[in-house]
Formats: C-alpha cells, sequence, structure tokens
C-alpha cells in the first residue's frame, strides 16, 4: 500500500460534519500487465491532489491451510483463480476508505504464503487506487468505483514481466515460474480476467499510456473539484444555540458607557453557549489570568506563566468528564475508604498543531500516563483548515480499541470552529466515540465555532476557561 500526502487535506465533510465519499479508481487487468506502473503513474500525474493512495488486491489472498500451504511451496496452488482471494475483507477496506475511515490492511506473504500478523493502516485518501488481478471481478467491489480502467498487454510482455518480477520479489525460480505461468496463470487470464474487461469504462495499454494516464488524471482533478468545499465563513456564521446566557466575559471589543462610578467598564455580550459547552466557573482568580492574557502590554514570562496555569485549569475541569468508578483502598490508620479513580484504559490527548501543543504539559501532569497523539492543521490563504499528518497513538488505529477509547482534544482558542470540526472528524473517522471526545480550550468566541462544533457534534464536551465576544484572525508580526 501506497500513501502520498503532497497537499494538505481539505474539508472532506459538510458543515454538519458529515463525511464525502473518497474518489475511488478501480484498476485491472493480467497478471503482469503493468497495473501497478498504471496506479503510480495515476499517482504521480496528481502532485497537487492531498492524501491520495494504492491498494494492491495482493494484500487480500486467502490465509492458506497446511495441506494448501503445500501445494503453494510445490507451484501447485492456483493464486490466480478468482476463489484465491477475500473479497468480504476487501470490499470492507475499500468501503470504509471510501468513507475516509481509518482501516488496517492485510499484510500477505508470497514467501510464506500466508497472511501475517502485521497489518498496515491507511487513512484520509481523497484518491484511493485499487489495483488488481480481479478488482472488476466481484460486483459488490465493482459498485464501490467511480471509475474503473482495465490494462489490456501483450501476453508475451506479461509472461517476461511476470519472471523478472517472481524472481526478483518472490524468490521463485525460472522453472517454477513458467510452470505456473502456463498451469493456473494464463488459462485464468484467458477464463476470468480478460473478461472483466466489459465492466471498465476506460481500456489502458500496459505500455506507452502517457496520453491515457492524462486523460484519466484530468478526469480525477475535475471529479474532485466538483466536490470541494469551503466551510470557514459559514461556520463563522453559524447562529447561536439558544440555551444559557453568557454573562462572565469583560473582554468586549467597544466600551460602555461610564459607570455611575466614574470608572470605565467593558461591555457584557448576550450571546449565549450551547449545552455541550462546560465554562470554567469565572472566579476572580481566573478573571485575573484572563486579563493578563488579553493584555497587550504583557512581558512574555508572564503570558507564558499565565498561559500554563490557565491550561492547568482547564485540563482540571477536562478529567471530571473522564469516566469514574469507586476504588476501595486502606488509609494509614488502617481504616477503609471508598474513593474513585478513572475507569477508562485508553485515554490519550490529541494537539491540533501548533498552538495546541501549549496544553500538552498540563495534561500530562492532569493524568501522568497519558499517551499523546497530534494533527498538523494549518490555515490556506482564505483561512481554510488543511490536514497535513496524522500521529495518534496505537491504540486509536485499531477499530476496536478506538471504540472504548477517550480522547481530549487540544486546542488554544476556538474561533470559527474550523480545525475544531477537523480535527474532531478525524478522531471519528478512526472510531472513536462522538461522547468520548473532550475538546479542551483556553478560550472561544461567543459566535460561531462553539455553536458549529455543537450542530455537527453535539455529544463532544467542549471545555473553555473564558469566552470572547469575538475571536479575530490576524498576523502579528
Amino acid at each position: 500500500s501506497i500513501v502520498m500526502t503532497e497537499a494538505g487535506r481539505g474539508s472532506w465533510y459538510d458543515a454538519e460534519g458529515r463525511p464525502m465519499d473518497a474518489y475511488v479508481v478501480g484498476v485491472a487487468g493480467g497478471s503482469a500487465s503493468g497495473k501497478t506502473s498504471v496506479a503510480k503513474s495515476i499517482l504521480r500525474a496528481l502532485p497537487n491532489v492531498p492524501w491520495v493512495a494504492i491498494v494492491s488486491q495482493d494484500s487480500f489472498y486467502k490465509s492458506l491451510d497446511a495441506q494448501q500451504s503445500r501445494l503453494a511451496h510445490a507451484n501447485n496452488y492456483d493464486f490466480d483463480h478468482p476463489n484465491a482471494f477475500d473479497y468480504k475483507i476487501l470490499y470492507e477496506c475499500v468501503r470504509d476508505l471510501k468513507r475516509s475511515r481509518a482501516v488496517e490492511i492485510p499484510t500477505y506473504s508470497f514467501v510464506e504464503h500466508q497472511r501475517m500478523k502485521q497489518t498496515s493502516y491507511m487513512y484520509g485518501a481523497t484518491v484511493l487506487i485499487v489495483e488488481g488481478i480481479f478488482v472488476l471481478h466481484d460486483p459488490a467491489i465493482r459498485d464501490l468505483l467511480d471509475l474503473k480502467i482495465f490494462v489490456q498487454a501483450d501476453s508475451d510482455l506479461m509472461l517476461a514481466r511476470r519472471i523478472r518480477r517472481d524472481i526478483a520479489e518472490r524468490g521463485r525460480d525460472v522453472g517454477g515460474v513458467l510452470d505456473q505461468y502456463l498451469r493456473f496463470v494464463k488459462p485464468s487470464y484467458d477464463n476470468f480476467v480478460s473478461a472483466t474487461s466489459k465492466y471498465a469504462d476506460i481500456i489502458v495499454p500496459g505500455q506507452r499510456n502517457e496520453v491515457a494516464i492524462d486523460v484519466i488524471s484530468q478526469h480525477i482533478k475535475r471529479q474532485l473539484s466538483s466536490r470541494a468545499t469551503r466551510l470557514r465563513s459559514e461556520l463563522s456564521m453559524t447562529p447561536a444555540t439558544p440555551r444559557r446566557e453568557v454573562r462572565q466575559s469583560p473582554f468586549e471589543m467597544s466600551p460602555l458607557p461610564m459607570a455611575r462610578t466614574g470608572s470605565s467598564a467593558l461591555a457584557i455580550p448576550e450571546d449565549q453557549l450551547p449545552p455541550n459547552v462546560d465554562l470554567l466557573a469565572q472566579t476572580p482568580q481566573l478573571q485575573a489570568l484572563l486579563t493578563t492574557m488579553h493584555d497587550k502590554t504583557v512581558r512574555g514570562e508572564d503570558f507564558i506563566f499565565t498561559i500554563d496555569r490557565v491550561a492547568a485549569l482547564v485540563l482540571e475541569r477536562a478529567t471530571v468528564h473522564l469516566p469514574h468508578r469507586e476504588k476501595k483502598i486502606t488509609l494509614f490508620s488502617g481504616k477503609s475508604h471508598i474513593g474513585c479513580e478513572v475507569a477508562a484504559e485508553n485515554i490519550c490527548s490529541v494537539s491540533i498543531l501548533r498552538s495546541g501543543a501549549i496544553l500538552e504539559p498540563s495534561a500530562r501532569r492532569a493524568i501522568p500516563a497519558l499517551q499523546a497523539g497530534s494533527l498538523l492543521i494549518q490555515s490556506d490563504r482564505e483561512g481554510e483548515p488543511k490536514l497535513y499528518t496524522v500521529d495518534l497513538p496505537r491504540f486509536l488505529r485499531s477499530p476496536t480499541n478506538a471504540q472504548s477509547a477517550w480522547v481530549l482534544l487540544l486546542d488554544s482558542q476556538l474561533g470559527t470552529g474550523a480545525a475544531a470540526l477537523m480535527g474532531v472528524r478525524v478522531l471519528l473517522d478512526h472510531n472513536v466515540k462522538e461522547e468520548h471526545i473532550i475538546f479542551v480550550t483556553l478560550l472561544a468566541s461567543a459566535r460561531g465555532g462553539v455553536h458549529a462544533l455543537h450542530r455537527a457534534f453535539p455529544r463532544v464536551k467542549i471545555v473553555v476557561g473564558g469566552v470572547d465576544p469575538d475571536l479575530k484572525r490576524r498576523v502579528v508580526p
């Protein structure tokens, strides 16, 4: 399996958080006809298309029993028959990748003739290319393909390529390759593989196919262009959710009239917060810290100290939303006491880089054994979020383990909600439950982002230190 991430991946979901399908290309053809080369050529022809992946059907051979394994080592097992492949697992992997979900691709050893315990993690393809001799054979898999390609090559050329490949890559000898070709490969192509060409949208020659590759790549680019989404402005204008008034944020852009005491004051916003927002109690201590954070004249070391203090407060508050259970302990006095402990086995933090990283030290202090991951999400010139890298703890890459995991998603602020929405969508794509995601941030805008995040993912808890009437995007020299 191959994944290229030349460019940042834009939003693959709508403003409601619903994912859109990846574009799936199927490349079929005879053994050594040039399927992999065609797939890689398409991949190289899409340098500005983010996250293009190739999945080989060769990874989905069925596991062999002892008798079949002996036949395979004696070159007497037919690997070129349609029944040699596990179409159920192939279908599930292609279906999930098309739905933008993370999957584990099987690893097959052609030396051992067995499926290995190791799997390959794959996630996030905007364009998915599935190649193999029987990619167009199964009707269910054909229905998943947006573009179907059949690679046609002369039989002598396919034989020459197969001899060279199997000797170099699969540990075979010439005699065994020729015997297998005449007994299995050629009959299979004549009886099964060639018949699937009737399902192809385009037939591509196995060599000197530059024109065909260009036509295919241009078609894919047009399809992707028609699916592109731009969400930032829509998210920023998400209407307020009428639930709870924000009465404790003094940081307004315009001053109020003079108070009766003669002192100046700042306006209190009348916006509202949705019910999934957990705003820290606005104590005098926290208000003092938020004042320092907003002070443009504050010294650098004081600002860093203040950020650390607020981060510690929001992370401590976030742990309240983790599951807990009773725990019986024995005191030094010898008496028993029933307290509690965190009941989640798999907990991790995932920082939205780069600003989310400032909360990581506080997260580790709150939960010392916390595993950490990160998502590199950067805004383009128009402010649209782009996903560049996904680095998650190992247990989140397993669909079974991810389902029981709890995730603290960290970012320094929540403005339009564009980056937060993308971060939550990545976690959901990895099978993390929505109600197991806790978004932790220092500041949030009372407009736009919190309401957009609630509209899309109402079961995600948002823990925030302070709420401003608005957060504006500025470039600080």
